[in-house]
């Protein structure tokens, strides 16, 4: 109770920097992309056909809700991902909030491993794909666990591979760990106190 709101307060306030530093850097490159002179074709109509200005395009008034979809689609554009033991057998990946997001952030959906594949996200090891993404070798295939899509919907940028790597053997990381240092927080002296009081 007023323990546990006392943590969230210092963990919110351990993590604030870095925190501002990402929102920062998200609203600069929210009002680049909306103040920079973009244009859309007519033709177009819609956000995918922005061009820089030329003599068949339309001029643009700056435009936050224009520029969102824009800068959130860049995150995994030259991403092709294919899943595996994250939906259930027979899921239908247009309803499914995961396939969902990747279309969302840029990147291609694919049901099954092909040669353009550059992800497996995967949250199991006892899969026929994930065994023949190990055994490929050109080209290689980043094998990921979903923390990785959660870190790309967090931030809306590509997160290191090398940081949600499925290990080979063992335990699984944990999949909301979004980057952000774990704050070691230092309770008052009051509510160290406390549960030695009760027992």
């Amino acid at each position: 109770s007023g323990t546990t709101a006392t943590i969230a307060a210092a963990a919110a306030v351990a993590n604030s920097d870095e925190q501002l530093e990402a929102l920062w850097a998200t609203l600069a490159a929210i009002h680049g992309e909306a103040f920079r002179g973009e244009t859309m074709t007519e033709e177009s109509g819609a956000v995918g056909g922005l061009q820089k200005a030329n003599n068949q395009a339309t001029t643009m008034e700056p435009s936050v809700p224009r520029a969102l979809p824009a800068i959130r689609r860049a995150a995994l554009r030259d991403c092709v991902v294919c899943l595996s033991g994250v939906l259930h057998a027979g899921a239908n990946l247009e309803r499914h909030a995961v396939p969902w997001w990747l279309h969302a952030l840029g990147a291609t959906v694919e049901l099954k491993l092909g040669p353009n594949t550059t992800h497996l996200v995967t949250a199991r090891r006892d899969t026929e794909k994930y065994h023949m993404a190990l055994r490929q070798k050109e080209p290689p295939i980043f094998i990921v666990h979903p923390g990785w899509v959660l870190q790309a919907v967090a931030s809306w940028k590509r997160p290191s591979e090398s940081k949600f790597v499925v290990p080979c053997e063992g335990d699984w990381p944990c999949f909301l760990t979004l980057g952000l240092a774990t704050p070691q927080v230092d309770l008052p002296q009051q509510q160290q106190q406390q549960p030695q009081q009760q027992k």
